[in-house]
């Protein structure tokens, strides 16, 4: 069972596709923060459910929640405190860490943590070419460039990066994308922990017209060449590898395979030297 601690509903970034953007343009409505009472009967509900032995999954989310990074710390306290075994997963913009003490700061509570049994990762959102719809509320300005220095930030502290990377209208071309993904993992290898990618598959099909047959074979297009690129980096790509990828116990061979969305039939990936799209599809980002 995955957890869910609503921090805050404010964010700092207003992006036209995010799931909270429809609840927070309506009229009349009203922002809520969570009060560290509410934290206390969140962690001591899971401590009643699933006690200490078991091992326990908490994610973190917002809006944006790290703009209360005070409540975060009090709520990691006290999931370390009485809940042992808690992984913790907090999706962030990564704004919060464009200086570079605050990153020092997340460091220091996942060292923290983690001596309590408690692990922290994060997820840093973004889109690669298509981060133009991520842009600051107050300005309407994109925000890849602060968070590009965001990924410096954690290299100049030799953290493990993990991105979020959502595929829309805005980044979907598929060739695009096989090297949008590919110039992420070369630039940042040296830290690159793993990427999370999500399609927004409502806004995909109406933008290409597709139906759910044709998303799905356009999916599977790209789940394969992705197989390809954890086979040469191995740098997991999550929801696209994870038949070739252990990381999370799901691979079902030693080999690299990759499963179509819409069939339970394992396909062998080809070897690299008959992966005839390389040259055409990769070009530029080796």
């Amino acid at each position: 069972m995955c957890n869910i601690l609503y921090i805050t509903t404010h964010c700092n970034l207003d992006c036209e596709y995010c799931y909270e953007k429809a609840t927070r343009d309506a009229p009349g409505f009203k922002h809520k923060t969570v009060t560290k009472s509410e934290i206390d009967d969140f962690v001591q509900e899971i401590l009643k459910r699933e006690g200490t032995e078991t091992d326990k999954v908490v994610s973190i989310f917002g809006g944006e929640a790290l703009l209360r990074f005070d409540l975060v710390k009090y709520a990691v306290e006290q999931i370390c405190k009485y809940l042992p075994k808690t992984g913790i997963d907090i999706i962030t913009n990564g704004i919060f860490f464009i200086d570079i003490e605050n990153l020092q700061q997340m460091k220091d509570l996942q060292e923290y943590s983690s001596k309590h049994n408690v692990y922290i990762g994060l997820r840093i959102s973004y889109d690669g070419s298509g981060n133009f719809r991520r842009v600051y509320a107050k300005t309407n300005t994109p925000v890849t460039s602060d968070i590009k220095k965001v990924f410096e930030n954690f290299r100049t502290l030799k953290m493990p990066l993990n991105i979020a990377y959502t595929v829309h209208k805005g980044n979907c071309d598929k060739k695009s994308f096989i090297k949008d993904i590919s110039s992420i993992i070369l630039k940042y290898r040296d830290i690159l922990d793993r990427i999370s990618t999500y399609f927004y598959e409502e806004e995909i099909e109406e933008f290409y017209g597709f139906t759910h047959d044709e998303f799905l074979e356009y999916k599977n297009w790209i789940k394969e060449r992705c197989t390809y690129l954890f086979q040469k980096f191995k740098i997991p790509l999550c929801y696209l590898t994870c038949e070739a990828c252990s990381l999370c116990d799901k691979a079902q061979t030693k080999k690299n395979y990759f499963v179509p969305d819409d069939g339970n039939k394992f396909v062998e990936l080809r070897h690299e030297e008959k992966f005839d799209h390389w040259n055409d599809e990769f070009k530029g980002t080796q």
